[in-house]
């Protein structure tokens, strides 16, 4: 079956948003708790929030057949 170049531009679109979300999020993270960027522990604070700001953005996902799009 053929790949719908809609649906991979989609794609290609969000994963651009999300790693531009990471990069301002580390950026923040580390300056509101005066860490220094790439330690661990500002690390694993910005993928927890992440990861929790994913699941919501999923749940949005899950409320509609087919997805938000339709």
């Amino acid at each position: 079956m053929k790949v719908d170049p809609k649906q991979s531009e989609g794609a290609r679109l969000e994963r651009a948003v999300f790693r531009n979300r990471l990069r301002r999020m580390i950026k923040f993270y580390c300056k509101e708790y005066s860490l220094p960027e790439g330690t661990e522990l500002c690390e694993v604070a910005v993928l927890q929030e992440e990861l929790n700001w994913i699941l919501e953005r999923q749940k949005r996902y899950d409320s509609r057949k087919g997805g938000l799009g339709k």
